[in-house]
């Protein structure tokens, strides 16, 4: 049987390999979310479709009210009708779809980049000299690291929501007018 080594490291221990993170906050946050892009961008398709949703399902409406009314006797609006209403209900349905859809990759992906942040940062605070443990205090940078898992998630979740919901909202409206 041959000796193990006793200096050896299993490789997710391995600390002698210099870690970098990018220290700008979007070359971070994309550092991050670079094995998951795809489903990162999936997960931005819901937000724009509510907006649009909220927008053109009203203009739908409006399009079935009008046809209703021109129309002579209701069986002449029927098939101006249900073609919109066709279309109301797909909305609807596409959008529900939409919603699962994204649900499942934020629980998905949401724990794993969390978990992948906090272990590259714990990683690279681990290079840092006994000093760096010593004047700042353990529990300190511990702290520091799980807010940040933290606070990089609610990131997405606003530009997920709020920043794109009012950036798209502002496009299908000018796109209407």
């Amino acid at each position: 049987m041959p000796a193990a080594k006793v200096d050896s490291v299993p490789p997710a221990r391995n600390m002698s390999a210099n870690i970098s993170l990018p220290t700008k906050l979007l070359a971070f946050f994309w550092h991050f979310i670079k094995p998951y892009k795809w489903r990162f961008l999936i997960a931005f398709i819901a937000p724009v479709f509510v907006c649009v949703e909220t927008t053109v399902k009203p203009y739908i409406l409006k399009l079935n009210v009008d046809a209703a009314e021109s129309a002579a006797q209701p069986a002449d609006a029927l098939p101006q009708i249900s073609s919109a209403l066709i279309c109301y209900i797909g909305i609807w349905a596409a959008l529900v779809i939409f919603f699962r859809f994204q649900e499942w990759l934020q629980f998905d992906v949401i724990p794993q980049t969390r978990a992948q942040i906090r272990l590259q940062t714990t990683r690279y605070v681990m290079e840092h000299s006994h000093q760096y443990f010593a004047d700042n205090f353990a529990g300190s940078i511990a702290n520091n690291i799980n807010d940040l898992a933290r606070a990089s998630i609610d990131l997405f979740y606003w530009v997920n929501w709020q920043f794109s919901s009012a950036v798209v909202s502002i496009l299908v409206v000018c796109i209407f007018l």
